[in-house]
């Protein structure tokens, strides 16, 4: 026989409904923005801006899965060390550092030099993850600041403002013009295409539109012709 004490109540299964929901809209927002701000800079960067009006939902939150991802960890494990009570200021300082060596292990490509990191592509994971875990644990901690220790001054404010801008904005849109520089210069690896139209170009998968492959043709450092086509099998890549 069931337990009807042990059921929960009506009111708290709703309750928790509700901040699932709101969660998962919320992370659903972050992802859009995210996504949105990083396509943007990509096809701008290329001379594509147009390419933006077809866009769906599904390319914007693909594209912000990954800053959503290393953002989602840093602000779990901030709220566990909140929750954790004692040394707080500590722990977070630990776990700045040893989640930074680890990016660092990680990303950093091994026998490679470059003169400028910031520009270029093989170092664009290790500097975009490295930003978001600070911007996450910034914004995560502003929050929990204000909801767990009921503080709220300039400070936290604009620790908040400043980790958003980084983690929506800035983050991504570097992302996106680095990635776009690197397809200009040919230091990033694409797919090329071999079929009887592109054949004598040098003509690239730059990836996909709404169900689309998205092709571009690069000449003398430019993006000499962008377009979409449909996935077919008369096109093929190597």
């Amino acid at each position: 026989m069931t337990n009807l004490n042990a059921l929960p109540a009506p009111g708290n299964v709703l309750e928790g409904l509700s901040k699932l929901g709101s969660s998962i809209v919320g992370l659903s927002a972050f992802a859009y923005i995210a996504g949105l701000v990083k396509l943007n800079s990509m096809y701008n960067t290329i001379g594509a801006g147009w390419l933006t009006d077809f866009l769906v939902t599904q390319d914007i939150l693909r594209a912000g899965l990954g800053p959503l991802a290393m953002v989602g960890v840093a602000a779990a494990a901030t709220t566990y060390i909140y929750s954790s009570k004692g040394w707080v200021y500590l722990k977070l300082l630990t776990l700045l550092a040893s989640s930074l060596f680890l990016i660092y292990v990680v990303f950093v490509p091994s026998g490679v030099v470059a003169q400028d990191w910031f520009r270029d592509y093989k170092f664009s994971k290790l500097i975009s993850n490295s930003l978001y875990l600070v911007s996450g644990i910034v914004v995560s901690s502003s929050i929990l600041e204000v909801v767990v220790n009921k503080n709220f001054n300039k400070l936290i404010a604009s620790g908040f403002l400043i980790g958003s801008l980084f983690s929506l904005y800035i983050t991504p849109m570097y992302l996106g013009r680095v990635w776009a520089d690197s397809v200009l210069s040919g230091d990033v690896k694409l797919g090329r295409v071999i079929d009887e139209q592109h054949k004598k170009g040098s003509c690239y998968l730059l990836g996909n539109i709404n169900s689309k492959y998205l092709i571009g043709c690069v000449s003398s450092g430019k993006i000499s012709q962008v377009q979409m086509m449909d996935v077919d099998k008369d096109t093929a890549f190597e």
